[in-house]
């Protein structure tokens, strides 16, 4: 009876998980009209994705000349709002000229009821219809006060490659254009190395030389703490960002390290439930397996060799986003948060780097892959663990093939290694790439 009440409320905060947006205070729903919500500053739309996608269209459109009207349709295919869509016309302007961004600004005006923008959108209508005579250094400044990068590269717009001015807003483009060209060559030659493992531990996994770590609990257990535990650490995240977007105003990145206390909360629960330390520590898997550093660097190798799966769930997703996605769909929320400072970047490391692969790992691939581990099979377990993993994420259904092949690659670790050491190595690695890459093209 605990295991099918756990399992219900687990069914019951996945659900609120996925459907959060319905039943919760929308704290960026005013960006969704940002021209016309005067509360809002336009400065805090920082548009982060939006501007990796830009910056790459502009570099490899200056550097290597690459077809314009495509890249022009993959920038606007990544604007969620409408400063987003006012955003992406210097971009059209740099990939397709002035008469294009014209035209967009037409359309601009044409699909919403420009307020706040209002001097904005004739400051680019001045300089796209008569060129740098037609902007002041004041109307400059306020494009880069607003707007960034963006209303940098709108205030470069046609000035000689020399111009320091140009030469600044042009940069970052070539930057990020050279960053993401290496992070392929990179991924490439990774995704090689790791065909090549997976090809050899399929053999060994074949001739029974492949050992595995971790040892199945005995079937006939019916022990369901560990799937409480899990239930409620989920039902905690969910009361602690209720609580979070309820009281505090406009909580940020920072917020998130509230959800800290949810795993020592589930923690607890076990002990009062009578399970003691050394088996909460071989279900949870926190014990040291063949030594810290062994399992590290088994998380690293393990990790490469699960590429070749997170590249099919890449794929599927890619297909999906691109043939049922909407615009900016796809992308995880930390994509639009602010990644203009060192502070910003160490942020983001600790949140994804080390406490989501701490809390994730311990309730995942430790609680909720242990219990299932009783009854199922590794794979049966790893599919269930990996679905639940990336449904509760917020990039959406489209992502989970994506999300659920990490975690398969994950939850393959804990039952190779036994520890969960393994497995946090590779998703702090996973999560810390993502963000290096990020901190490399958007800052």
């Amino acid at each position: 009876m605990a295991g099918m009440m756990a399992w219900v409320a687990i069914a019951i905060a996945v659900a609120a998980i996925v459907f959060k947006s319905s039943w919760t205070p929308d704290r960026w729903s005013a960006h969704k009209d940002a021209a016309t919500q005067p509360a809002t500053p336009i400065e805090i739309v920082y548009s982060s994705r939006l501007k990796m996608v830009s910056r790459y269209a502009v570099g490899a459109k200056q550097l290597m000349g690459q077809q314009a009207a495509v890249m022009a349709r993959q920038v606007e295919d990544q604007a969620a709002n409408p400063i987003d869509e006012f955003r992406t016309i210097p971009v059209i302007a740099e990939l397709r000229g002035a008469d294009a961004a014209l035209e967009r600004l037409d359309q601009f005006e044409d699909e919403h009821e420009v307020v706040r923008l209002r001097e904005d959108v004739d400051t680019l209508r001045g300089l796209y219809t008569d060129g740098q005579s037609a902007l002041s250094d004041t109307q400059r400044q306020r494009l880069i006060a607003r707007h960034g990068w963006f209303g940098e590269l709108a205030g470069s717009w046609s000035l000689p490659e020399t111009d320091p001015r140009r030469k600044s807003a042009l940069a970052p483009a070539r930057r990020t254009l050279i960053t993401m060209m290496s992070v392929m060559m990179v991924a490439g030659m990774a995704l090689l190395a790791g065909i090549a493992l997976s090809i050899v531990a399929i053999i060994m996994l074949a001739r029974g030389t492949l050992y595995r770590a971790y040892p199945r609990p005995d079937p006939t257990s019916s022990s369901s703490v560990f799937a409480e535990a899990f239930a409620l650490y989920l039902l905690g995240m969910i009361g602690v960002s209720v609580g979070i977007t309820l009281w505090v105003p406009d909580p940020g990145i920072a917020s998130s390290f509230l959800l800290i206390p949810t795993v020592p909360l589930a923690l607890l629960w076990m002990r009062l439930r009578g399970v003691g330390w050394g088996e909460m520590r071989y279900g949870l898997g926190l014990h040291a397996g063949g030594g810290f550093l062994r399992e590290v660097g088994s998380g690293v190798v393990g990790y490469i060799a699960g590429l070749p799966i997170l590249g099919i769930g890449m794929l599927i997703s890619f297909f999906l986003i691109s043939h049922f996605g909407q615009p900016g769909q796809g992308g995880h929320p930390i994509q639009d948060m602010p990644i203009e400072s060192a502070r910003d970047v160490i942020q983001l490391l600790l949140l994804a780097s080390v406490m989501a692969p701490v809390l994730e790992e311990m309730m995942f691939r430790g609680a909720l892959f242990h219990h299932l581990r009783r009854k199922f099979g590794w794979l049966v377990s790893s599919l269930i663990v990996s679905l639940v993993f990336a449904a509760i994420h917020p990039q959406g259904w489209m992502a989970i093939p994506a999300l659920g092949s990490v975690a398969i690659v994950l939850a393959g670790l804990r039952e190779w290694r036994g520890s969960i050491i393994a497995s946090m190595a590779a998703h702090a690695l996973n999560n810390g790439v993502i963000v290096l890459i990020m901190a490399l093209t958007m800052s």
